[in-house]
Parts: C-alpha cells; structure tokens; sequence
C-alpha cells in the first residue's frame, strides 16, 4: 500500500511539472518570445518516458543462460 502511494504521489509531481511546462510554453508563445528550436526541447521535455517506479527498464527480457547468469552476479542485493 505504501509503495502504491509512493507512486501516486510520484505522478502526481510529474503531471503538475509537466502543467507548468504546458503553462510556460504557452504563454511564451503568446508573447511571441520562442524560437523554432524552443519547440523541440518543451515538446521533448513535456512527452519524455515516465518513471512511475514500477517498471525498473524497458530492455528485452532475459532468455539465454548467459544473460540470465550475468544478471544473477551483477544484481544489487540490497535493492530487491
């Protein structure tokens, strides 16, 4: 339960940062005062992965031996 809400909380703070950046942008805008690359970076900025904590990576599974093995010695014991 504690975990969850560590997670929404989390969230939370990503969609209210993203909402200022939305804010930001589209008052600079108004004003005229971005540039064509300004674009490119809020735009990157505003639709960037999400870490929400409950996925640790997107990499491919880990199906060979060798992979499997490698993984087992490098893992952190401390984080789980």
């Amino acid at each position: 339960m504690r975990a969850l809400l560590h997670d929404q909380q989390h969230l939370a703070l990503d969609a209210a940062a993203r909402s200022a950046m939305v804010e930001t942008y589209l008052g600079l805008r108004t004003e005229n005062a971005l540039e064509a690359t300004d674009r490119a970076i809020v735009l990157g900025a505003l639709f960037r992965p999400v870490t929400d904590g409950l996925v640790n990576d997107d990499a491919m599974p880990l199906t060979s031996t060798s992979a499997l093995a490698t993984a087992a010695l490098t893992r952190n014991p401390k984080s789980g």
